[in-house]
């Protein structure tokens, strides 16, 4: 029985409503390009790249010293590219003796090499398989041991050394000599160089790999739990790739004349979805040089026209802004605001300001992206407004707002401005070739046939993946019986049709009065406080009230601290304060700010503790797409969760 709403936009169709795909393509590159990508595989797509434009820049880096980069960016030509690919390929044929199925596992930070590897890998349907810190000893042991992987490529770092202990029959490929203090590379390693001579010396025939076949396998690290393999054929990832050159609909200029950053984990399927589109579609690439702390320095070096990144770091920018914008002086800070003002006012009219602000007041922050940024992609969780106002105004980009998972190979849904309501902040709209519904769940009390349909995200189509490696029960508990992958996430439809999330289907907790916790989108408003880095909320159903842990952004702090007239001599002393005589006014004043997003009281939180130690991936607190390991940071921080929780039952 089909009961037609707003045709423009979905229709509820026999229990469930159906999005409709609004085209995103208008100008969407070169038909032809496209058309090609998704008929054919990872290898022969950078072949066709490369032979196109042998003389077109492919892959930027900076050279490495002492663990930094060092001087300006260097580009490897696309011809340079090709013939690196082809000999490596060579070698791993060559030398190892490899063949279709076989699995290379990935162990690396960014870097050029990783994708050379890949693409020599994929040529000959070697499957790559990205291994990383966060999943954990056990779980990286349980993969290498389910893949039957006995070759890791990679960077020399801890996990790599660490793995080699466990498993002395592993061989190791590493991409170049640097050292690093206290860390010796394996006993069975050979080098990146070595390999690519081996492979200019000895020609091997590959044979290419079907559409159907494995190109690519990304392992879920998930929140808890053992990881999960998502398997994506060629078919499946270069339909999700090329959903990035399909929605260029700002500019009739082609990708081939772009540039992206790439810091996001290549071990994250939202990096090599952005950063292989622009492969495939001829773009540039420049690497970030070491670690985020190199973030800025590489921007300004590389100067991308794409960006794309997580709330968390655009955030993390914004912050550093406000506070030297708290510090300026009164002239300046009302030159900054008046130009604020007229531009946001302009872009929210959709007209030009009479005076180029930019040139005289936005320039500056427009230089930390590079100075030549049009697009931001933000993936992993929604901005808050202000914050997409703030990055509008101040950059001049364009803000690309996307929804999508490991299983749906990156962004499956994207929010453009002319498309959907920017004030909405939603995901956006389905790109092609992907089938979004939401499904009641009526024991959360999400209904499709409500006034604003609601329900769980349901997906298929082209990007979404094939099922989990040798896991049957995994996987019929993942699809429907027609076929739809289940998210697990609550969606909802948008005044403008456009995809909103409003829940997570297994981040939520009951408290004693009857009341659900929404925990993620709290957490994401706490987050958006400006006292406020990182938030963890936790709840227990026999509780009628929940506790956090917050991380503080102390640049913020500190001159708060100050008009109090607190002393404090180092951050330690902050953090001892905070959690002491300035606890009651602190979270006063961080409860009041989420008062004001209309939060309810039940979810305000009724204690906290502050720790000076953020939630990452190197303390095994954060998954690599910057999603919070709840487990984890619940075993982490057992004794201040009960303290806290023991000081208001005592209350109450």
């Amino acid at each position: 029985m089909t009961n037609s709403m707003n045709e423009k936009t979905g229709y509820i169709e026999d229990g469930h409503y159906y999005f409709i795909t609004r085209s995103m393509c208008s100008n969407g590159g070169d038909p032809k390009v496209n058309e090609f990508i998704r008929t054919h595989t990872a290898y022969e797509c950078i072949k066709r790249r490369c032979d196109s434009h042998p003389e077109d820049d492919f892959y930027g880096y900076r050279e490495r010293k002492n663990g930094k980069g060092v001087g300006n960016y260097i580009w490897l030509k696309n011809k340079v590219v090709i013939e690196l690919i082809d000999s490596f390929s060579n070698a791993l044929l060559y030398q190892f003796h490899l063949k279709k199925g076989d699995a290379i596992g990935f162990i690396s930070r960014n870097r050029y090499e990783w994708y050379i590897a890949q693409y020599a890998m994929q040529k000959n349907g070697i499957i790559p398989v990205p291994l990383y810190a966060t999943l954990g000893e056990k779980a990286i042991d349980y993969i290498v041991d389910l893949m039957k992987i006995n070759i890791v490529i990679g960077s020399l770092d801890n996990t790599l050394v660490s793995l080699s202990k466990r498993n002395s029959t592993l061989k190791f490929i590493l991409f170049d000599h640097e050292e690093v203090e206290n860390l010796t590379a394996p006993s069975n390693t050979l080098y990146f160089e070595d390999l690519l001579n081996i492979g200019r010396s000895h020609t091997v025939e590959s044979i290419l790999p079907k559409m159907e076949d494995i190109c690519l396998i990304v392992f879920t690290s998930g929140t808890s739990g053992t990881p999960k393999g998502a398997i994506h054929t060629f078919y499946s990832f270069s339909h999700g790739i090329n959903s990035i050159n399909e929605t260029q609909i700002f500019t009739t200029e082609p990708i081939r004349n772009e540039t992206i950053f790439s810091y996001l984990p290549c071990a994250h399927v939202l990096e090599q979805q952005t950063s292989q589109g622009f492969m495939y579609g001829g773009g540039r690439v420049g690497f970030i040089s070491g670690g985020i702390s190199s973030l800025v320095e590489d921007l300004k070096l590389c100067q991308p026209t794409y960006f794309g990144t997580v709330p968390r770091v655009l955030q993390r920018i914004y912050d550093t802004f406000h506070q030297k914008y708290l510090e300026m002086g009164c002239v300046v800070k009302r030159i900054f605001d008046i130009a604020f003002y007229f531009k946001l006012n302009a872009l929210r009219s959709n007209t030009t300001t009479y005076i180029d602000w930019d040139s005289i007041v936005f320039y500056k922050i427009k230089e930390q992206f590079g100075g030549k940024l049009k697009f931001i992609f933000n993936g992993g969780a929604p901005l808050t407004y202000g914050l997409y106002e703030w990055l509008r105004v101040c950059t001049g980009a364009y803000i690309m707002q996307s929804y999508g998972l490991t299983e749906s190979c990156g962004g499956c849904t994207t929010c453009l401005p002319g498309m959907n309501d920017p004030q909405i902040l939603s995901c956006g709209s389905p790109c092609d070739r992907v089938k979004l519904r939401l499904t009641s769940v009526p024991e959360l009390e999400y209904f499709v046939e409500d006034k604003v349909p609601c329900g769980e995200i349901e997906l298929s189509g082209g990007p979404i993946f094939k099922g989990y490696y040798h896991n049957d029960q995994a996987n019929k508990d993942a699809f429907t019986e027609d076929g739809y992958f289940k998210t697990g996430d609550i969606g909802s439809v948008a005044k403008d049709g456009s995809l909103i999330i409003i829940d997570r289907k297994k981040n939520l907790f009951k408290l004693a009065q009857g009341e659900y916790i929404a925990v993620e989108p709290l957490e994401g408003k706490y987050d958006s406080c400006p006292f406020v880095s990182q938030t963890f909320i936790h709840g227990e159903s026999t509780d009628s009230f929940i506790v956090g842990i917050i991380v503080p952004e102390l640049n913020i702090i500190k001159p708060w601290l100050k008009t109090k007239g607190i002393e404090y001599t180092s951050k330690e002393d902050i953090i001892k304060i905070l959690n002491t005589s300035m606890k009651k006014d602190i979270l006063g004043e961080i409860n009041s700010y989420i008062k004001g997003l209309n939060v309810p009281s039940y979810e305000l939180i009724k204690n906290v503790y502050f720790t000076d130690e953020p939630f990452s991936t190197q303390n095994d607190l954060l998954t690599p797409s910057f999603k919070l390991k709840r487990m984890n940071l619940k075993k982490h921080f057992s004794e201040q969760l009960e303290t806290l929780r023991k000081e208001i039952l005592t209350i109450l």
